[in-house]
């Protein structure tokens, strides 16, 4: 092989996180958060300070990382779940479950630290949040409010523009389908070519780039059928179009959305908070989304990803096979509203 042929530049994961100012005194992730729990008897918190000095770097970064995610698991609960009646009217997207109309932070009085008796702020109780749906509007209430801001790509520094690479409105570099940039020798993997930014998504860019620059495959990516999931409890998870998209690309579509409340192993779990939607084409039933807010809605709709590149119906989807008591058991069920009304049906029955 000439090896003179080809510069490859693989880039992955070179972003950032943009700054963003944290709307209350102490928000969790920012600072410590009130009400921590972990005080309590036999808590991870007090375990850890029980633990010898010798224990090894890799357990203690772990319990760290521990409070953290808890910490931002509890605010996000607040903000997605606090309010079950906003499940049982959605019948638009996930994972947009409505159109924020106003965020209104309610402030309460001044408080003093006990770290500088001489200062003083304003501190924000509550923060309320309205909501239009298809059915008027919802207002939501929770502590905190916790703003995921995402990440852009960072390649001010790399001056591309010397060897003749676009780069985009958010400096993202611009690729065709096959990832290669506008310098013919270069490719570009990973976040910074604005693709979705996914790990796995990430790792097959490196597959591909190194199949079309050496072997000359000329392969692309497919998204259709890309899962994304929220770790947010409960999770939100989806794969595919949504209704909205799907009118987008002229698809005439139709959608069955299912609360958890059917579903077994929900009520088991004595945690009926969420639902699973299926969208599909109107006349042959081709399944075109999924999505999921339920616990667990990462594993559920790893079966869905299978179902939608494979072209499957919902009356397939609703005839197979599918173990009692689990999560993915509401996928089929689902599937079985487009022809019939679970309410009326049995254990087990199909």
């Amino acid at each position: 092989m000439d090896t003179n042929r080809y510069a490859i530049v693989l880039i992955d994961m070179h972003t950032r996180r943009p700054s963003m100012s944290c709307p209350t005194p102490s928000p969790p992730g920012c600072a410590s958060t009130p009400r921590r729990r972990d005080h309590l008897p036999g808590s991870r918190r007090q375990f850890r300070r029980e633990r010898p000095q010798g224990a090894p770097d890799a357990i203690q970064a772990a319990d760290r990382w521990h409070h953290l995610l808890k910490n931002l698991s509890d605010t996000v609960e607040k903000i997605v779940c606090g309010h079950r009646q906003c499940l049982r009217t959605h019948t638009d997207t996930i994972p947009a479950l409505a159109t924020p109309a106003a965020v209104e932070p309610v402030r309460a009085g001044r408080r003093a630290h006990p770290e500088n008796d001489h200062s003083s702020r304003t501190t924000i109780d509550h923060y309320s949040l309205t909501l239009t749906t298809s059915t008027g509007t919802l207002e939501l209430a929770a502590e905190q409010l916790l703003v995921a801001t995402g990440r852009r790509p960072l390649t001010g520094g790399l001056n591309l523009d010397q060897v003749g690479v676009t780069v985009g409105r958010r400096g993202e570099i611009i690729v065709d389908e096959h990832l290669r940039t506008s310098n013919r020798r270069i490719w570009a993997a990973g976040d910074v070519t604005g693709h979705p930014q996914f790990v796995y998504v990430a790792g097959a860019h490196g597959t591909l780039i190194v199949d079309n620059a050496f072997d000359d495959a000329d392969r692309s990516m497919d998204y259709t059928h890309l899962p994304r999931v929220t770790f947010t409890t409960p999770a939100i998870a989806s794969v595919g179009l949504t209704d909205a998209q799907a009118a987008e690309q002229g698809l005439d579509c139709e959608c069955r959305v299912l609360p958890l409340d059917y579903v077994p192993r929900a009520i088991v779990n004595r945690d009926t908070r969420g639902l699973i939607k299926i969208v599909a084409e109107r006349g042959n039933g081709r399944i075109r989304g999924v999505h999921a807010l339920a616990d667990n809605a990462g594993d559920v709709i790893a079966a869905a990803v299978y179902a939608v590149q494979a072209g499957m119906t919902v009356a397939q989807m609703a005839d197979t096979w599918c173990p009692y008591l689990t999560m993915a058991e509401g996928l089929k069920l689902a599937a079985q509203t487009f022809t019939r009304d679970v309410a009326k049906l049995s254990c087990c029955a199909s």
